[in-house]
């Protein structure tokens, strides 16, 4: 069934292209700023020979020399990213409200045209509930790190919890999305499906993962070989760089979609093909 699904979901991607741009659009510009203020900030390098040498290796020591001029610097860059990182966490929490109220009550497919309205209803309705779920998720997901002080084991074991916490996270995401229900019902009916459902989760997530974990290897493999010292192998790092943010926002979707579909067939029996792609599903109305 989970390569059923898979194959349904991959089919659909086409209708979600518009999501998946905005999901880019939306990484480049909280990166942008600070980007903006590392070049003008280190502009006053361009007159050294610092420069030429970092396109032949990259050298700590000059970066530390720098930073030991300019004290305010790390304070600003530091600012910078903690203020971006948050404005990207809540505007990532807004826009996966937006993708699971599609995926759990839209009919993609065919000629059916992508309903923004709905997405940013979806978005806007699911917005509150969805930010409380992730400081709950953050929460649990604290407590196995004490497991960490037992070495490898502990860590191999933390790491497996913090996967359970995200599988449950994300049923929830669902079950909030599809049932217009409560935190603590979703939360802990969440539990109850991933602990019942764990292989065929496990399955689902592995088969989106893994094609997302080779491209990062590729990715990484471009990034450790090339050495960017001319115009042509820089554009061709970032825009291996590009590709993976935008497969993660493909998997990203992935994900849910397959996700809204297996607790349909689990918690509801509709009707549902995986023929071609299509899903026969009741379209409902998201009311802000």
């Amino acid at each position: 069934m989970m390569i059923d699904l898979w194959r349904s979901s991959w089919k659909k991607i086409r209708w979600y292209r518009g999501v998946v741009i905005l999901l880019w659009v939306s990484t480049w510009v909280f990166s942008f700023p600070v980007f903006i203020y590392m070049q003008a900030s280190l502009s006053r390098l361009a007159k050294t020979n610092v420069p030429a040498e970092w396109l032949q290796s990259f050298v700590f020591t000059y970066l530390t020399e720098f930073i030991s001029d300019d004290p305010a610097f790390l304070g600003l860059l530091f600012a910078w990213v903690l203020f971006l990182s948050v404005m990207y966490f809540l505007i990532n929490i807004f826009l996966t409200g937006g993708i699971i109220g599609v995926v759990t009550h839209s009919n993609p497919g065919g000629n059916t045209p992508f309903e923004w309205s709905f997405f940013w209803a979806s978005a806007k309705k699911f917005m509150l509930r969805f930010f409380l779920l992730s400081l709950v998720t953050g929460a649990m997901m604290l407590i196995p790190m004490a497991l960490m002080a037992f070495g490898t084991p502990g860590i191999v074991l933390t790491l497996l919890a913090w996967f359970f916490w995200v599988m449950v996270s994300d049923m929830s995401k669902i079950r909030i999305a599809s049932l217009d229900i409560g935190l603590a019902r979703s939360f802990f009916d969440a539990i109850r499906l991933v602990i019942k459902n764990l292989f065929p989760l496990l399955g689902l997530y592995c088969l989106n993962l893994i094609p997302l974990l080779a491209i990062f290897v590729v990715w990484w493999w471009v990034d450790a070989m090339i050495n960017a010292n001319s115009a042509v192998k820089m554009a061709i790092i970032y825009g291996s760089h590009q590709l993976l943010i935008i497969m993660r926002a493909v998997v990203r979707i992935q994900i849910f979609d397959m996700l809204a579909i297996f607790h349909k067939l689990k918690c509801h029996k509709p009707e549902i093909s995986l023929v071609e792609g299509e899903t026969t599903l009741k379209v409902h109305k998201i009311t802000s």
